[in-house]
């Protein structure tokens, strides 16, 4: 999905994957870059719409989007509990369950260790996929 954004006088369009978080403010739907750039998406845009037409992308909470591989990990108690991201932190809602953002880090843990693996026999490795 295509989308009109501007930063700094400057529009541009970019893909939704391009992002590591979309977020809406009390007026502005956000787009957050990998490298922490913020960009203005659509005035018209939502999260809502955004979510029904970016399936890939994970909701936190009706303000929030996050893309799988920028999750790090899950924190806190079941009322608070902490989304972490590569560009920042975000909290998750109650109503939405956080297993599958715990999956999603313990995943992007893996694919960064997952390198280093070549100094491993294969036993081990295939231990660590275990986990």
């Amino acid at each position: 999905m295509q989308l009109k954004c501007s930063r700094k006088r400057v529009i541009q369009m970019i893909d939704h994957e391009a992002f590591a978080v979309i977020r809406a403010d009390s007026k502005y739907v956000i787009g957050i870059m990998p490298n922490g750039d913020e960009w203005f998406l659509p005035h018209r845009s939502s999260v809502k719409a955004i979510a029904a037409a970016a399936p890939e992308l994970m909701q936190a909470s009706h303000s929030v989007l996050v893309a799988r591989e920028h999750i790090t990990r899950v924190t806190g108690n079941s009322k608070h509990r902490l989304l972490h991201t590569t560009v920042g932190e975000y909290r998750i809602s109650r109503l939405i369950p956080h297993q599958p953002f715990v999956t999603a880090a313990a995943a992007n843990v893996l694919a960064a260790y997952r390198p280093n693996c070549h100094r491993l026999k294969p036993s081990q490795c295939d231990a660590l996929a275990a986990h």
